[in-house]
């Protein structure tokens, strides 16, 4: 969700530096709030990213470690609940 608000703010950005591109033509001043903007946006959605990998990677791990400690417990069948959260 964040990275969509990110992606959005972005957009804006961009519409209004459009809009200004249209009222006050080139200029150095235009072109580096372009380039701020979009490094801003790469900085921040990529962090995200990052995250949310390192999140997904997390509970991938986790999901593993409750299937390994089912079927321990409880052989296959109880492997497969252990990793859906049935059964703990």
């Amino acid at each position: 969700m964040a990275r969509a608000a990110s992606y959005a703010v972005w957009q804006d950005d961009k519409q209004q530096l459009a809009e200004r591109l249209k009222q006050e033509g080139l200029s150095w001043d235009l072109v580096s709030s372009y380039m701020r903007g979009w490094l801003s946006f790469q900085y921040f959605f990529t962090g995200l990213r990052m995250i949310e990998f390192g999140m997904d990677a997390r509970a991938r791990l986790v999901k593993i470690k409750l299937w390994l400690e089912g079927l321990r417990k409880r052989g296959w069948e109880g492997a497969f609940d252990a990793s859906a959260g049935l059964n703990l």
